[in-house]
């Protein structure tokens, strides 16, 4: 086997790899973006972040009582966030250390 040909076989291979695996993999979780308005008709991801749309960027994005989820950027009740996250500590707590 000349080189030619096993470069030209080892090329055919690895491009019929990569058509594979692009086939199988899944869609991307957000669509892709440069501007606010290539998402306009992706359901509640209407804002550009990082080239991905999203639902929000910061909480100011969410309204009362809800917050932007940093992670998947998008807006959740504050409600969800779980009482250790919102819990305060109490006066007495403090009052009953030894000084």
């Amino acid at each position: 086997m000349s080189v030619r040909h096993a470069l030209a076989s080892s090329a055919a291979l690895i491009g019929g790899a990569l058509i594979f695996f692009e086939a199988c993999l899944p869609s991307a979780r957000f669509p892709s973006c440069k501007t606010n308005e290539d998402c306009a008709d992706k359901g509640a991801a209407k804002q550009c972040f990082d080239t991905r749309c999203v639902e929000c960027r910061s909480d100011d994005d969410c309204g009362d009582g809800r917050y932007c989820e940093t992670n998947s950027r998008a807006c959740k009740s504050i409600g969800d966030m779980g009482a250790a996250s919102r819990a305060e500590p109490s006066a007495s707590a403090d009052s009953s250390a030894a000084p």
